[in-house]
């Protein structure tokens, strides 16, 4: 269930086209269900990424904690890199977030405010701190919030006017 919250907080940062690996194609393509992030790769992994998919890099996200009742606590790392020639660590993230942190059991509050619950009369928040699916949306908003800007290339110099 985490798998698809991630991918739909991931699209919401609106950075780059996603295109998940799902575990039944993961485990089809090189009979095993999933990567870790600190995990030896496949030999031709990231080159069959880049033909098959056209991917310019690929993400590895891991939970590394998860604690399903309250108080919940779910940690993540992650990891974006390039494929290609020049393969490289573009990002990483490491963190637990625990319910029983006052900070983050705010912050999932007005997260859920904010994206699920506009306009609701009623004060629902306290079921973010129940639900681990509702944490882990605050928590992968958290996590994808700390990507690196986009790169825009410079805009050229506007052109002098001749005859000034």
């Amino acid at each position: 269930e985490l798998d698809a919250v991630f991918v739909t907080e991931l699209q919401r940062q609106n950075r780059f086209e996603i295109v998940p690996l799902t575990r039944a194609e993961c485990d089809r393509r090189f009979h095993v269900p999933e990567f870790s992030s600190t995990g030896a790769l496949p030999h031709d992994f990231l080159a069959i990424l880049q033909r098959d998919y056209g991917a310019d890099a690929v993400m590895f996200i891991d939970i590394t904690v998860f604690k399903p009742y309250r108080p919940l606590a779910l940690g993540v790392r992650g990891k974006l890199a390039t494929v290609g020639d020049d393969v490289r660590l573009l990002w990483t993230f490491d963190n637990v977030f625990s319910a029983t942190d006052e900070r983050v059991a705010n912050a999932a509050r007005r997260h859920f405010l904010k994206s699920d619950r506009q306009g609701v009369p009623a004060d629902f928040t306290q079921g973010v701190l129940q639900s681990p699916t509702r944490f882990a949306a605050y928590v992968a908003s958290e996590m994808f919030g700390t990507l690196p800007p986009v790169y825009s290339p410079p805009k050229p110099a506007p052109a002098k006017e001749k005859g000034r």
